[in-house]
């Protein structure tokens, strides 16, 4: 017998309510509870796509400052040189993040990236809780809660020296570690749900997962975590006309990701070796099968994302340099930085 689709009940889209029942979120929203009426400094650390924007929209939403802005900066997204004057502005008129998050929440995504000039200047922000914008010569109050969240271990960037111990300290005041979506099984229903609710207030086809297709995602890793499984929810909604998506819909969008790596045959060229591997994944759609719809949009981010890594790394992290080599503007490689998640680099 075929078994019943998968239901669950409606969940909210609204960002104070974190979703998961596992007992590392339950963790997490006992931390939150207890830091409701306080506006000391959090550090989140976790993988790439887990959640730490949610979470840093949660503490705030749910805080006393909910009220005020919650203004966001991804710091690898900025040119070094830029950075300092994006975060406090400048006395010509420009206002920096901090300015824009007065009565609010600055979140400093990828706190990692700070330049060491601008973590000295942020650490007399910390202590003084003032800040002078770039060639001004007043002091400005600083009345904000700061969020930092990292994928990188701090201490180990403090014992290289690559980042401020005092800073590292002032920052590290309640440290949160949101743990991938492959450590709370037990959340992947619900979210997958209230992904495919939130495609569906977005006017996009309804669907239901199969039983079996939702046993089939408690299996599997999440490499990109819940940033992947909100991704595959959207897919499943556009690519794919099934109202009821079965296993084998599944199983399908994941098989690109699980196909065996092709290994590079030194006499053969890059085309050479792209084209070997690409002709494992139509060869393992059998018959007149077809890859799923969307294809162009999962290969080219497998190719971006090592070429710019390795330009960054042969350029010792220096981006205008990096964007001459790759014959792109600057702007879009500090686009494509962030899209891609692609780490800060020091040293070459």
């Amino acid at each position: 017998m075929k078994p019943e689709p998968q239901q669950q009940p409606v969940l909210s889209d609204d960002p104070r309510y974190f979703i998961g029942a596992s007992p590392a979120m339950q963790e997490i929203y006992h931390t939150i509870t207890r830091l409701i009426g306080h506006d000391l400094t959090v550090t989140i650390t976790g993988e790439s796509g887990s959640g730490k924007t949610l979470l840093a929209q949660s503490l705030h939403y749910l805080g006393r400052r909910k009220t005020g802005p919650f203004i966001e900066l991804h710091v690898a997204a900025i040119a070094p040189e830029l950075i300092e004057e994006t975060l406090f502005g400048s006395d010509d008129g420009r206002s920096g993040r901090l300015a824009q998050a007065y009565g609010g929440t600055l979140f400093l995504s990828g706190i990692d990236a700070l330049p060491k000039e601008v973590q000295t200047k942020f650490l007399q922000l910390l202590q003084q809780g003032e800040y002078r914008p770039i060639g001004g010569d007043k002091m400005i109050k600083a009345d904000i809660r700061l969020i930092c969240a990292t994928e990188k271990n701090l201490m180990t960037m403090v014992n290289q020296g690559l980042f401020s111990e005092e800073l590292y300290y002032r920052l590290n005041v309640i440290p949160l570690r949101i743990p991938p979506l492959r450590d709370r099984r037990e959340d992947i229903a619900a979210l997958a749900q209230f992904f495919l609710q939130k495609a569906a207030r977005a006017n996009l086809p309804p669907r239901i997962l199969d039983i079996e297709t939702v046993e089939a995602m408690m299996q599997y890793r999440w490499p990109g975590n819940v940033r992947e499984l909100e991704n595959m929810m959207l897919r499943f909604c556009t690519a794919y006309s099934d109202s009821i998506v079965g296993k084998d819909i599944f199983l399908r969008e994941i098989r690109l990701d699980d196909a065996p790596p092709v290994l590079t045959d030194h006499g053969s060229t890059l085309e050479q070796n792209v084209r070997a591997h690409l002709q494992q994944y139509f060869d393992s759609h059998a018959g007149d099968q077809l890859p799923p719809p969307g294809l162009y949009e999962r290969i080219l981010p497998l190719v971006e994302k090592p070429l710019i890594e390795m330009t960054l790394r042969a350029t010792a992290g220096n981006q205008v340099k990096a964007a001459f080599v790759l014959g792109i503007n600057r702007n879009t490689l500090r686009k494509k930085i962030a899209e891609l998640h692609i780490q800060p680099v020091e040293g070459k």
